[in-house]
């Protein structure tokens, strides 16, 4: 028999999933009101993490951006420095 050979199937809600960032925040609340403060610290650690998760990827596309810009005028400079030698020599560029 095929089936036999084949993985069995779990049902989705029997795999737990915990989809907090960190787990400084396991501890099970015992009332609404501590529920709603440690929903409110988590909602603050992961706006800080894309805070600090933006900054990176701003810091980043500026160092490349000036390494594309720095290379592009090194081109330039050697595009002009060709040119010139070119017509010197009464060449055609």
């Amino acid at each position: 028999d095929v089936s036999a050979a084949l993985p069995l199937q779990v049902p989705p809600s029997a795999i737990p999933m915990d989809l907090r960032v960190d787990h400084q925040f396991a501890l099970a609340p015992t009332d609404s009101a501590q529920r709603e403060q440690q929903l409110q610290q988590e909602l603050l650690a992961l706006k800080q993490k894309q805070q600090i998760q933006r900054q990176l990827l701003i810091a980043e596309f500026q160092r490349q951006h000036e390494q594309l810009s720095r290379q592009h005028e090194a081109q330039l400079q050697e595009h002009v420095k060709v040119s010139r030698v070119s017509l010197t020599r009464g060449g055609r560029f």
